[in-house]
């Protein structure tokens, strides 16, 4: 058995083909043939801003990466409302009303929710 060992370059996610080349010339391509990349799941950094009122209808700006395709924000288990990806590393909501008290925010998207972290935490109240 031949084998062959690579490491595939940074790339947008999607599916490409493998071609392996050498003195007798290409590989053919097809679906045994292909690799997918897949993007990273998303990352907050940063909140606009750290408390917002119980209530709910506060704009919040989230600063992170890999926005793009989010499907939903969530403040605890509470879903933000008016979401708008505003570029692959930042997005807006509206929060929604929910408990007073500290609430994680998290981006899903079709690669992963984001991890918690000190940037993500809101406090409500």
């Amino acid at each position: 058995m031949t084998r062959l060992v690579a490491v595939a370059p940074a790339h947008a996610a999607g599916v490409v083909d493998v071609v392996v080349s050498g003195p007798a010339g290409g590989s053919l391509t097809g679906s045994a043939t292909t690799f997918a990349y897949t993007a990273p799941p998303p990352t907050i950094t940063r909140l606009s801003i750290t408390k917002i009122p119980a209530k709910g209808g506060t704009a919040v700006t989230v600063t992170g990466t890999s926005f793009t395709g989010t499907q939903s924000v969530m403040l605890g288990g509470t879903a933000a409302t008016s979401v708008k990806v505003l570029s692959d590393t930042r997005l807006r909501f509206v929060s929604p009303a929910t408990s007073a008290g500290p609430v994680d925010v998290a981006v899903r998207t079709p690669y992963g929710t984001s991890a918690v972290s000190p940037g993500s935490r809101l406090t409500v109240g």
